[in-house]
């Protein structure tokens, strides 16, 4: 005699692994779309990441091209101030030579005129 009634278990048992299947298909269909998903979003933050880095590095060229030319600038704001420290003490100098120059014109001068007269002396 068949035993209906394992017979029924087995079935009911079958019946419940389908079903069980069909919910495992299911929710192995539902992870692989959302690692589908996942896997769209990671491309996406690692594309933004790639953009942020480059933006990133210009900036820090940027920066550093400025602190390159920063410091060219004060490079040649110290020549510049030399250049006008130098060319305030030729001026100087010059001037001086010049006032020389015109004392040492006066003094020859002074040695070629005649002796002054004793009626001029009496006067002044």
């Amino acid at each position: 005699m068949i035993p209906w009634k394992d017979v029924y278990a087995a079935l009911s048992k079958v019946f419940t692994l389908a079903q069980e299947t069909q919910k495992n298909k299911a929710d192995i269909k539902g992870v692989g779309e959302k690692v589908d998903t996942l896997s769209e979003e990671v491309q996406v933050l690692h594309q933004k990441t790639n953009e942020l880095a480059l933006a990133f590095q210009r900036v820090f060229y940027e920066t550093q091209r400025l602190r390159d030319e920063m410091q060219h600038l004060r490079e040649d704001n110290q020549r510049l101030r030399e250049d006008a420290q130098r060319r305030e003490a030729d001026s100087t100098r010059e001037r001086e030579n010049l006032l020389l120059r015109l004392e040492n014109q006066l003094l020859r001068f002074e040695r070629r005129l005649p002796p002054p007269r004793p009626d001029d002396e009496a006067e002044g």
